[in-house]
């Protein structure tokens, strides 16, 4: 297993979040534990191709991810980690983040209502039966090249939550740099940059609704914050594992309660929740469309 030579990568904490030349825990606690998180990801999908909901990088590759800090450096606050990542994954890393970074540059405006606006739609489609007959096995089966853009997804979200306490703090400055074979790369964030990269990478959509079969093994009643007031663990046929199904309202979760801890398989339309254009098949969430046999 080949191992880039002693790949750096460089967190630079500067403006209110280094005041005279230090940091608080809190700030690295906010920052470091996401960072780590989205490089394990990068090394796991540089090795197996894929990156599910709820993958942890084996423990047999974390000595191909973990980050060990190396001397600090005044000034601002640097903290250069050295580390023996495997050749590839810092390039890899920068491509992930190159084009939403690139976009941040500018002011990116997003429908506050886009869920709400994807739903109504896909249930008129389904209704006047102005759809596409797909089912769950055929986007398994078509993912191909979706797999890394999915896996971006997951390094993105977890770079976004590390961004977090930027977009918090007013005057706060945020740097990562990285080494990779093919160069330097350094991306910097203020709070008005990382508020963009945050609405980019975190903006939910809904993809093209789908058929998935299987049996509803759990309904309940969601947080008041929540967009989608109900939710339920839908048990797929096609894969054996559970999908979060989110549900709009009281009308649909009436009308999918009769079959909550039925052993009857039941076959619904759901779309997936996307993220750039992107979704897991296999254990994604999926909101509630409508039934396939009308129930």
């Amino acid at each position: 297993m080949a191992t880039a030579p002693r790949s750096q990568i460089i967190l630079t904490f500067d403006g209110s979040l280094s005041p005279q030349n230090s940091v608080s825990l809190r700030t690295l606690s906010y920052t470091i534990p996401h960072f780590q998180r989205a490089i394990d990801k990068t090394v796991y999908f540089s090795q197996i191709g894929e990156i599910r909901k709820f993958t942890a990088l084996p423990a047999d590759l974390h000595g191909v991810a973990d980050l060990y800090i190396d001397h600090l450096e005044t000034g601002s606050l640097r903290i250069p980690f050295l580390s023996n990542l495997l050749s590839g994954v810092p390039q890899l890393y920068a491509d992930f983040m190159s084009q939403p970074y690139e976009q941040s540059a500018f002011e990116t405006v997003i429908p506050s209502n886009a869920l709400a606006a994807d739903l109504e739609n896909r249930k008129t489609n389904v209704q006047l039966d102005n759809v596409e007959s797909l089912t769950q096995e055929e986007l398994i089966a078509a993912e191909g090249d979706r797999k890394r853009a999915y896996a971006q997804t997951a390094v993105l979200k977890d770079m976004s939550q590390a961004l977090s306490v930027v977009r918090a703090t007013p005057g706060a400055l945020l740097s990562v740099g990285v080494n990779s074979d093919q160069g330097f790369n350094n991306f910097e964030f203020d709070q008005q940059r990382a508020a963009r990269f945050g609405r980019i990478v975190g903006t939910q959509r809904l993809a093209e609704p789908a058929m998935y079969v299987g049996r509803i093994t759990g309904l309940e009643r969601q947080k008041a914050s929540g967009r989608f007031q109900f939710a339920a663990k839908f048990l797929s046929r096609v894969t054996g594992q559970e999908n979060k199904l989110l549900v709009d309202d009281y009308n649909d979760a009436l009308r999918i309660h009769p079959h909550n801890l039925s052993n009857q398989d039941i076959v619904i339309w759901a779309s997936p929740i996307s993220l750039l254009d992107s979704f897991d098949p296999v254990r994604g969430d999926i909101v509630f469309v409508d039934f396939a046999n009308p129930s």
